[in-house]
């Protein structure tokens, strides 16, 4: 359950137990009251990375960033905050950001035609944007004119996205099972605490990374668990 359905669902019930998976910012969306304790009947996992953490690795695959187009859904709580917070730190290092807020496939063709000779790196947030069919767009787009592209999912770099720093969906399915289960056996969600996978895996498209002459340092390829060729 992600942040759109788990905001719907928090509007429909404060009785029935929910376990919510995915949801970046539950504290903030002010679907929990904190993450040792939601103080209703809530709780879940978060897949909150640090965007510096991401940025930390894509740096150093792509030190030249300048410009970053920052694309995600219109409208969805979740990236509003991802979007303020990461240009807060960008902005720190002196590189800009341009919002790319998509309402539809007509939309994302509109604005990546605007934007794509001002960007020299994308963002794909961590929303359903980038579960959905435009994230090929972006892909296709970003392959055609030589801009790298990161983001928080493992799927996009498998799709042709530069690299992602990201939690395993198996990872998060386990962790929000688990809770689910101490559920139904008793337990009250005020019990549980909501929290993220422990450890984040690193993720390069190596066939991405030569068609872009990037040759990925000794140093990250040591961290690497996933590399896809296609």
């Amino acid at each position: 359950m992600n942040s759109p359905s788990t905001l719907i669902a928090k509007g429909i019930t404060n009785i029935t137990p929910v376990v919510f998976a995915n949801v970046t910012y539950p504290v903030e969306l002010g679907v929990i009251e904190s993450l040792d304790t939601s103080n209703n009947n809530f709780v879940g996992v978060s897949n909150y990375i640090s965007f510096a953490d991401q940025f930390y690795y894509f740096e150093n695959l792509f030190p030249y960033t300048n410009t970053l187009g920052f694309i995600h859904r219109m409208g969805e709580p979740n990236s509003e905050l991802q979007f303020t917070k990461n240009k807060f730190i960008l902005n720190k290092r002196n590189i800009a950001v341009i919002d790319i807020p998509v309402i539809d496939m007509d939309d994302l063709h509109l604005q990546l035609n605007n934007v794509i000779s001002k960007v020299n790196a994308f963002y794909l947030a961590c929303n359903t944007f980038s579960q959905d069919e435009e994230i090929k767009i972006v892909l296709e787009t970003a392959k055609a004119h030589h801009i790298p592209t990161f983001s928080c999912r493992q799927e996009n770099v498998i799709h042709g996205s530069l690299m992602s720093y990201s939690y395993l969906p198996s990872s998060i399915g386990k962790l929000a099972g688990n809770k689910a289960a101490l559920l139904l056996h008793g337990a009250e969600p005020t019990w549980l605490h909501t929290e993220s996978p422990p450890d984040a895996v690193l993720t390069i498209n190596s066939n991405t990374a030569n068609n872009l002459g990037i040759v990925v340092p000794s140093k990250i390829r040591q961290e690497t668990h996933y590399v896809f060729n296609h």
